[in-house]
């Protein structure tokens, strides 16, 4: 019995060391100045799910597109390639760069379009370090729910924020962990009014924290 005691005491012990050493890197990282990332994604900006003025459900694409080039259009700082629905920003300094691409409620494109969709996503590029966790908490903070989607190679953990309006995905790792440091490949914002539909594996959980393993229950959803 005075084992098991100690063998509780000492895993509880360790489990508030665990949790107090990532709090404190969270705090640290907060100090910080802003990443390079924070500073290239402009996600505090505004609200989300608004991005650089941009709001699903609200913007037309003309102006969706003008406040992009806005923000993107000092050539000594970025790159920018226009492709209308798609752009490419590359950041000059570092040669870091990520696509966005705008959905708008009807496929006709028009300049009128609503916006309906943003992605924001990472481009890999082997001379270049992704976004991580860390260098947008500041702009995110921690997510409300967590859940298990499919991808197109592999599952991926989707961190659900602002009432499912802001997903942030991320590579599914053993025991569907999420550690502090984990690379983001996306961030998706919806339309408030849009009930999302993706192909979800798992219901949702409320989030708990990073560092441990939320186990999934696989299923298929209709």
């Amino acid at each position: 019995m005075y084992r098991i005691r100690h063998f509780i005491k000492v895993s509880l012990f360790l489990s508030l060391l665990f949790c107090l050493a990532i709090l404190i890197a969270i705090v640290i990282g907060q100090q910080q100045p802003p990443s390079s990332w924070s500073t290239i994604l402009h996600f505090n900006e505004c609200e989300l799910p608004c991005w650089l003025g941009i709001v699903p459900s609200e913007t037309t694409l003309a102006e969706a597109r003008k406040k992009i080039v806005q923000t993107y259009m000092d050539t000594s700082v970025y790159s920018l390639d226009d492709r209308g629905m798609y752009f490419k920003v590359t950041y000059v300094p570092t040669g870091a760069n990520f696509g966005i691409t705008l959905q708008a409620k009807d496929m006709s494109q028009s300049p009128q379009s609503i916006i309906q969709e943003i992605y924001v996503y990472r481009i890999i590029n082997p001379d270049t370090d992704p976004p991580t966790i860390p260098d947008l908490y500041a702009d995110l903070g921690n997510p409300e729910m967590v859940r298990l989607m499919s991808g197109v190679e592999n599952e991926q953990v989707v961190l659900l924020y602002q009432g499912q309006q802001t997903l942030v995905f991320l590579d599914d790792l053993d025991c569907d962990r999420i550690p502090l440091k984990q690379e983001i490949t996306q961030i998706t914002l919806i339309d408030p009014q849009k009930t999302p539909h993706f192909a979800w594996l798992s219901d949702p959980q409320m989030w708990q924290g990073f560092g441990r393993c939320y186990n999934f229950i696989r299923k298929l959803f209709p």
